[in-house]
C-alpha cells in the first residue's frame, strides 16, 4: 500500500542521512569512532522508546486545555538539562532560539 511505500522511503532517507552524518563527523575529525557508536546506541534507544510510547505521549499532551503550558514546561526542562557550556557555543544559542520560535508558534 501507499503507507508502506512512504514508510520505506522515509526509513531509507533517515538511514542515509544518519550514515552521512556519521561519516562526515569521522572524516572531519570532529568525533571518534567511539563517539559515533555511542551516538548510534543512544539514538536507537530514543527511537525505540518513542516507537513504543508515542501514542501515550500524544494522548497526554492533547488531552488538556493546558497544552501550551505543558509544552513550555517541557521545553524549559530540556533546556535546563542541557546547560550552556563555557565558553558559549552556538549550539546552545540555536537550541534556545529554536525553543523561542516553537513557543511563539504555539501561542
Amino acid at each position: 500500500t501507499a503507507s508502506h511505500v512512504y514508510k520505506l522511503f522515509t526509513m531509507i532517507f533517515v538511514l542515509w542521512y544518519a550514515g552521512s552524518l556519521c561519516f562526515s563527523r569521522l572524516y572531519l575529525g570532529a568525533h571518534t569512532p567511539t563517539d559515533i557508536r555511542g551516538g548510534i546506541i543512544l539514538g536507537l534507544l530514543v527511537f525505540f522508546v518513542n516507537w513504543e510510547k508515542a501514542e501515550g505521549f500524544e494522548s497526554y499532551y492533547m488531552s488538556t486545555t493546558y497544552l501550551s503550558l505543558k509544552l513550555f514546561c517541557s521545553g524549559t526542562i530540556i533546556l535546563l538539562l542541557n546547560p550552556q557550556p563555557r565558553p558559549v557555543t552556538p549550539t546552545f544559542t540555536q537550541n534556545a532560539l529554536l525553543w523561542g520560535l516553537i513557543w511563539g508558534c504555539v501561542q
